[in-house]
């Protein structure tokens, strides 16, 4: 060994720019474009950045970890993934931050069958956890010729809200490990969290603030950590909301009594501000010894803005048909010309939207009625052309018990001219026994924007299969009206088939009568109806055919059509 060292050392006079690093030897490192990645490296990289952008909200840290944060013994987060003989283990070096301060992301990468080939991104999103782009100088993709690789990529966050790294790392046996950091919480200079301990005798309370600032509509909390050798302790909590002037706009308060003697007694504490203002907590607490503390926050800002509170008439479950009050209140700032609305679904099982009402509001407080009828499941949403309105902020849901629910499906994707198509339908729910069930079929036309009625069919069956054979046009679609036995009836639309082979439908088409869609009604026409009420294989305009109106198509439509047409075509 020491005549190594001896001979090391001789190379090191003979070449005085070289390093013992670099004497013993040094990886290989490469940069690869992306489109020259594995396949396999590529679809996990985009995996896992998908996985990344669905769970950051739930990778965000807690609030207890915010406050341990604070009193200074969180220290990051750590951890470590294998695939067989590849193995990470990584460190970020803080969980909360403020606007400008660096975080560090080290990870050691170790495997027996190099080269190692990582790529390293991440993503970055704001308050709300909407993304705003990815780790802009971070997304690289390196392969290194060695068993063992440390890198220490780094961000500094320049907004407030969230961001996390994504690792993916493979090597040449085909391990391959992927990971996603736990979310980094970016907090503003200006909106430090707020800690305070007030102390009496053996009395002492800590107070733990989430933020130093809100919007409006925001909840806001506060944790209190209590203690005495003196049992019970009273406490009194305020929350006091003052506009600009100081004139009281909202005071809340809370009152109880704790025993804290044996153990810590912890309370949380949270303040809902629906005015902008100014915010402040008070905390006053005395215990059987007659210690007494009184401490409050900070005057807290509450920024103006736009916030909707919803309540419904029913908690969890409705029965179709009975009556759903909304009562709403919009609180905060408008902008001039704001249209606010509150709007009504009822939805299938599949989530498929069945009926819509919408209903505008011209009050910023108020009520609306609504009889869901259709569906499993009915969802209240209020909404807002202004800016500062978040979305769905008022959406509440219901289950919808004994809905009206029409399944159908067409019998075919397409069908030519004057083929037979149809439509298997099933009614459940709703108000039974059911008056009637109509079925329509239409033939419309996207040229010309003109529709027909090839098919009107009465029923009484809660299940079956209707079919008609449109003549005119180039798409198809039916139409199920199924009228409840108190009459109220619902429309449930089909998708729509192809129509090959007709002619155009133009305004002039779908006389009564015209049986065969010829525009003219003749004899011929009656003729035809003649043959199809003896069950003759024919073909005909079935809506137009139907000549007194009653529904169904035989022989007493073909008089009153020989009597229409006067013997015309003879």
């Amino acid at each position: 060994m020491k005549k190594f060292i001896s001979l090391l050392m001789m190379l090191m006079l003979i070449y005085p720019g070289m390093s013992i690093a670099a004497a013993v030897g040094t990886e290989t490192e490469t940069l690869v474009a992306y489109e020259d990645l594995p396949e396999a490296h590529r679809l996990r990289y985009e995996a896992e950045m998908a996985s990344a952008l669905n769970n950051a909200r739930a990778r965000a840290p807690g609030q207890r970890q915010l406050l341990s944060q604070v009193r200074g013994d969180f220290n990051g987060y750590t951890g470590s993934k294998t695939d067989r003989s590849l193995e990470i283990t990584y460190r970020v070096s803080d969980s909360v931050v403020t606007v400008g301060e660096k975080v560090t992301f080290q990870a050691d990468m170790t495997c027996d069958t190099p080269p190692m080939l990582y790529t390293v991104s991440g993503l970055v999103f704001d308050e709300q956890f909407r993304k705003t782009g990815e780790l802009v100088g971070q997304v690289v993709h390196v392969q290194v010729d060695a068993t063992s690789k440390t890198i220490t990529p780094s961000y500094t966050p320049n907004a407030p809200g969230y961001f996390c790294f994504v690792l993916v790392v493979s090597d040449s046996a085909g391990n391959m490990v992927s990971l996603t950091t736990n979310t980094v919480q970016v907090y503003e200079k200006n909106r430090p969290l707020f800690s305070n301990m007030a102390v009496d005798g053996q009395l002492a309370l800590l107070m733990n603030l989430d933020r130093a600032k809100t919007d409006l509509g925001m909840v806001l909390g506060a944790d209190l950590e209590i203690t005495t050798a003196a049992d019970p302790v009273q406490y009194t909590a305020v929350w006091t909301l003052t506009d600009e002037a100081g004139s009281v706009l909202d005071r809340a308060e809370r009152a109880g009594q704790v025993s804290a003697q044996t153990e810590t007694a912890k309370l949380r504490l949270t303040y809902q501000p629906l005015m902008a203002g100014k915010l402040q907590l008070e905390i006053t607490a005395s215990d059987g010894d007659g210690n007494h503390i009184k401490t409050n926050t900070p005057v807290l800002t509450v920024a103006d803005g736009c916030f909707c509170t919803v309540s419904l008439n029913a908690d969890t479950a409705l029965t179709a048909g009975s009556s759903l009050t909304a009562a709403y209140a919009i609180h905060g700032h408008l902008c001039d010309a704001t249209e606010a609305w509150l709007r009504w679904e009822c939805r299938a099982a599949n989530g498929e939207v069945i009926a819509r009402s919408t209903q505008a509001l011209t009050e910023c407080t108020g009520q609306a009625t609504y009889t869901p009828r259709v569906g499993q499941e009915v969802v209240c949403t209020v909404g807002a052309s202004c800016a500062h309105f978040p979305e769905d902020v008022a959406m509440r849901s219901l289950a919808l018990i004994g809905g009206l629910e029409v399944e159908r499906a067409l019998t075919a994707d397409a069908v030519d001219c004057g083929d037979a198509i149809g439509v298997v339908y099933s009614v459940d729910g709703g108000l039974t026994p059911y008056r009637e069930i109509v079925v329509r079929g239409y033939a419309c036309d996207t040229a010309s924007g003109n529709t027909q009625t090839f098919l009107t069919r009465t029923l009484t069956e809660a299940q079956g299969t209707v079919s008609g054979s449109p003549m005119r046009g180039n798409k198809v679609y039916f139409i199920i009206d199924v009228v409840e036995a108190d009459g109220h009836t619902t429309a449930w639309k089909t998708g729509t088939a192809a129509l090959t082979g007709a002619p155009g439908i133009s305004d002039s088409d779908g006389l009564c009568g015209d049986a065969d869609g010829n525009g003219t009604v003749d004899d011929r026409d009656a003729l035809l109806v003649m043959q199809y009420a003896a069950d003759w294989p024919v073909k005909l305009h079935m809506e137009s055919a139907d000549a007194n109106g009653n529904g169904s198509v035989d022989l007493a439509d073909a008089v009153a059509i020989f009597a229409q047409a006067g013997g015309a075509g003879s």
